[in-house]
């Protein structure tokens, strides 16, 4: 559509519209759903188990998918707000949208005029305060594995598949990438932070100011080529030879719902019974995280890199890990004065 869409005529831009509309919001969420049954018939046949949380998770990621690409645009009649839903928050959007009435390609005024930026902004703010109010609870788990429809619902439901190419031939099922490739990651995440920051301040002092530091046609045509490099092509070639969650690696939103994690306790407890040293908890993290290490020591795993997804602790053969916060825990303290409180009950 971006190659032909100043030759082409009104109507095949309407048909390549639509083809991508229909992919975007009924094709991918469908896909993935099936992934989601795939996978649970997989890790069942494999002899596996499915935790109580990874249920939830899928369950959760099709409810958004369900509601946010296919029950509220039918409501609003507007297919386009989809962009709100880009990764929290480093996006230009609530800067760019106003002024230009569009967010990347995406005209936002098409079909509703400026109430097409409107209802986008209102998604976009409400979307951001149910993602930062669930962090404050359950860490990056909220976003990263129950919310996010882009790369977290899509590696929780092909990660079973991918890489494509093996890691490690003595451990073709192990997830862990090389040291080097993680680096690489590390600096990408740096450069996306900086790229994403600089946008986020140059487009602000536009849109308070007025002050124009970098002309709007190349400020967008920066964006456009972050997303289609960084957050499009690479993020698809890495999914497929690195695994289903190398973009989270360098994710700026992940990044940021990260260190919030860390400030409300995000962490993964160890020494629940005894580590046996089988490993399998560090081939199956998507993150390369090194939780056995950990494991061995009691000590808890704390990093900004996890994403809550839990795999580690169904895996474990020996029930040593649990994923918890601050909230969760006093949750399930207060669950277990609760049952002992009922129990001593009963007895008497």
């Amino acid at each position: 559509m971006g190659v032909i869409r100043k030759t082409a005529s009104p109507e095949v831009k309407a048909i390549i519209e639509l083809v991508f509309i229909i992919f975007e919001n009924g094709i991918r969420s469908v896909t993935t759903i099936i992934g989601f049954y795939l996978t649970i018939k997989f890790v069942k046949i494999s002899k596996g188990r499915i935790s109580k949380f990874r249920l939830i998770s899928f369950a959760s990621f099709s409810i958004s998918f369900i509601f946010l690409y296919l029950i509220l645009p039918f409501i609003l009649r507007f297919t386009d707000f989809y962009v709100a839903l880009m990764p929290f928050p480093w996006a230009s959007l609530p800067f760019q949208a106003p002024i230009t009435g569009a967010h990347l390609t995406v005209s936002l005024t098409k079909i509703l005029d400026w109430n097409g930026v409107v209802i986008t902004l209102w998604v976009f703010y409400i979307y951001q305060l149910i993602v930062l109010i669930g962090t404050i609870f359950l860490g990056r788990r909220w976003h990263c594995s129950m919310l996010c429809t882009f790369v977290g619902a899509h590696a929780e439901a092909f990660g079973e598949a991918l890489p494509l190419i093996p890691h490690n031939k003595q451990r073709p099922r192990s997830k862990v990438i090389r040291p080097r490739i993680r680096t690489i990651l590390f600096l990408f995440q740096i450069l996306m932070i900086i790229i994403c920051l600089a946008l986020m301040v140059t487009w602000g002092i536009f849109f308070f100011t007025g002050a124009v530091t970098i002309p709007v046609r190349i400020l967008i045509n920066i964006e456009r080529i972050k997303y289609l490099v960084f957050e499009l092509y690479l993020m698809i070639f890495f999914m497929l030879f690195l695994g289903a969650r190398s973009y989270c690696y360098y994710c700026p939103a992940g990044t940021l719902l990260g260190v919030i994690g860390r400030i409300v306790g995000q962490q993964i407890t160890t020494g629940l019974t005894k580590c046996n040293s089988c490993g399998l908890c560090n081939d199956v993290c998507k993150m390369s995280i090194d939780i056995m290490n950990k494991a061995k020591t009691g000590e808890p795993v704390k990093t900004i890199n996890c994403v809550g997804c839990g795999v580690c602790v169904e895996t474990c053969p020996t029930g040593n890990l649990q994923f918890t916060t601050i909230f969760l825990t006093k949750y399930h303290s207060r669950k277990a004065r609760s049952l002992l409180k009922t129990d001593c009950r009963q007895k008497t």
